[in-house]
């Protein structure tokens, strides 16, 4: 974490809502104790700021979570802290005082600057970023603007987020593309034998590798690099799934070495609701046709994928913000937090009679996502127990070999909420 950072976000924490009168008095408060949180990060070791709950706990203070009620599905959607719920606000409150002057033309250029500070935190060009609500609707982009022909081959897996598996059925059933299924045995730190998986499946009449960087329902790491680089020897283009990496892992996008790369910020960059992003590699823009209508559909500018007509554009301002209170914190300590407090609650879990724990644990394999399963209990009914009786929100996974709870913390889980939280498994467990 830099002291430029720290100055920025508590300057846009407080900019944001100097409109807004009646909370600005206390946000400010919040701003200068999460100030001094920051300046204490900075006097300890990465190793000691993870474990450090005092000040993890004062990161908690700047989301509205429900003191009563147990977030734990941020792999679904994460609430965003206080100063960018309060961003939104304030720029909707603008765009209001005359909404195509104030948004096309006074507003409209600081999506510019958006895209520049992603461009800097994903480690690529501006021109290569573009704003999309999704991943799914950025994925879209690429799954059905590739020039398809009869015959030509695709390789996903079935671990793969379902409407992402749904999309190329569809395109299957349209365009006569095969669908060459992988089904991964999971969970794995065995990276060759999950590269072979992919490597065994290319066929002269491979065109695309569909990889999904970390597996929403347990939490794997795939060896992204290794795959999209076998991938670029043999010409095939490489898309990558990242909605569940972006804001989560310590990377760059250029790193991982794939053609396009999705992600949804709403999730672990913790940014508005309706918030994504797709990169694409400039020379392979040219092959993809956007979804809507374009002046250059076969360009390489990145805007080709914009075309959309009117969206909100208040959350799309306020990304700025969201990526100010993530850089505070630090991609690296972040990572590491999260990784800490998956290990933390599987460790315990394990423990427990009859649970299995379906998630690796080292961090090359994995990081704030882990999912487990109770013999005897059916993942839906365990995980209603979990919310009416503990009021404790996690994820029911019931698909194919991945049955039970999948369990995602963030930020601001502290390892007391762990606690409450295996303590409610225990009890259900004991129950039986």
């Amino acid at each position: 974490m830099k002291n430029r950072n720290r100055r920025s976000f508590i300057k846009r924490f407080t900019a944001a809502l100097g409109t807004l009168s009646i909370t600005s008095v206390s946000q400010r408060a919040q701003a200068e104790v999460l100030e001094d949180t920051w300046q204490q990060f900075q006097t300890l070791s990465t190793e000691e700021a993870v474990k450090d709950e005092k000040l993890w706990r004062q990161i908690k203070l700047a989301y509205t979570l429900n003191p009563n009620f147990l977030y734990l599905n941020s792999a679904g959607l994460c609430p965003q802290p206080r100063v960018v719920q309060e961003a939104v606000e304030t720029y909707n409150k603008i765009a209001n005082n005359g909404p195509t002057y104030y948004v096309n033309r006074v507003l409209n250029q600081d999506i510019e600057f958006v895209r520049q500070k992603l461009a800097i935190l994903a480690g690529c060009k501006p021109e290569e970023i573009s704003l999309q609500a999704n991943t799914i609707m950025a994925l879209y982009h690429i799954i059905f603007g590739l020039d398809w022909k009869a015959g030509d081959e695709v390789i996903l897996t079935r671990q793969d987020y379902s409407s992402v598996k749904i999309a190329y059925e569809q395109l299957a059933q349209r365009s006569g593309v095969k669908l060459v299924w992988l089904d991964l045995d999971l969970p794995s730190d065995d990276e060759n034998a999950m590269v072979q998986k992919f490597t065994q499946a290319i066929t002269p009449r491979t065109k695309l590798i569909h990889i999904t960087h970390m597996i929403n329902w347990t939490g794997q790491i795939l060896p992204v690099k290794k795959i999209c680089d076998i991938a670029r020897q043999k010409n095939i283009v490489t898309l990558v799934d990242g909605a569940q990496t972006f804001g989560h892992l310590d990377f760059k996008i250029p790193e991982l070495g794939c053609d396009f790369y999705a992600s949804s910020l709403h999730k672990w960059l913790c940014a508005p609701f309706g918030t994504g992003l797709l990169y694409a590699r400039k020379s392979k823009m040219p092959l993809v046709y956007p979804l809507y209508g374009s002046p250059n559909p076969q360009g390489d500018d990145i805007t080709k994928f914009e075309h959309i007509g009117t969206v909100m554009k208040a959350p799309q301002f306020a990304i700025s913000h969201a990526i100010d209170f993530h850089l505070s914190i630090g991609s690296k300590l972040k990572e590491r937090r999260l990784h800490y407090l998956k290990n933390y609650c599987i460790e315990a879990l394990q423990g427990i009679p009859g649970v299995k724990i379906n998630t690796a644990t080292g961090l090359q394999y994995s990081c704030g996502i882990a999912h487990f399963g109770v013999d005897g209990f059916k993942s839906m009914k365990f995980n209603t127990v979990l919310h009416r009786k503990y009021r404790i929100h996690t994820l029911a996974v019931d698909l194919g070999k991945v049955k039970g709870i999948r369990v995602s913390p963030n930020v601001f889980t502290t390892t007391q909420d762990l606690d409450r939280f295996i303590t409610a498994v225990e009890k259900i467990v004991r129950s039986k």
